[in-house]
């Protein structure tokens, strides 16, 4: 009774998790609670760590997997199903139409006009390590995707990415990745622009805000 109990409290964390795919950590730990208690589970708070364990083992032959990690806008502690799948961005792929896919990639990272000659300079190579992009610029990349966007369209889709956890926006109003967009398409990022892809000396996670990550 324990083992199928335990199993549905997985389950059910699971299928939420899934709807959010980042959370605080607090806040994961808080909806295991919620779950074991209404399937009749035991919930021990010691064991969290050993639960996304099993989660994560679980996951992996559907090509997910669980992970710890920092916010590093917030340095608040979070917990991630991300997809490794490796042809990324290939979740966005199948959400997205293929307008919005370009758009998307220039938002991401940066594409070369080689007609104009003009190098477009987005969030991941924005200038001086920034990584960020202001709200008047992403809207002017609606009229180079083929076909070209409406700005009311393009605003609604930075908020559909917003949603999904793709980009945050900032109180002064610029476009930044997330800790979800630096996991999924980690190898994304740092195959197409590797000169872009600063890292942490301990763990090697992509760094885009602070000098160090959690293991500095």
């Amino acid at each position: 009774m324990g083992e199928d109990a335990s199993d549905m409290a997985r389950r059910a964390w699971v299928q939420a998790m899934f709807t959010q795919r980042v959370l605080h950590r607090d806040h994961a730990l808080a909806l295991w609670k919620t779950a074991t208690s209404i399937c009749g589970a035991p919930f021990d708070r010691a064991r969290f760590k050993d639960f996304l364990s099993d989660v994560s083992e679980s996951l992996d032959t559907l090509g997910f997997d669980v992970l710890e990690t920092k916010d590093q806008s917030t340095n608040v502690d979070l917990v991630c199903i991300i997809n490794l799948q490796q042809d990324a961005p290939a979740e966005l792929a199948s959400s997205y139409s293929k307008p919005e896919l370009q758009y998307i990639k220039r938002l991401i990272a940066s594409l070369t006009d080689e007609s104009l000659q003009v190098k477009i300079e987005l969030i991941f190579t924005a200038p001086n390590a920034t990584y960020c992009i202001n709200s008047l610029a992403a809207l002017r990349e609606a009229g180079q995707v083929e076909p070209p966007m409406s700005k009311r369209a393009c605003q609604d889709l930075l908020n559909n990415l917003i949603l999904h956890g793709w980009i945050r926006k900032t109180p002064r109003g610029r476009y930044t990745l997330t800790q979800r967009s630096l996991l999924e398409l980690r190898s994304y990022l740092e195959e197409g622009f590797p000169a872009y892809a600063r890292k942490c000396k301990e763990c090697q996670e992509l760094l885009t805000i602070v000098s160090t990550c959690r293991h500095g």
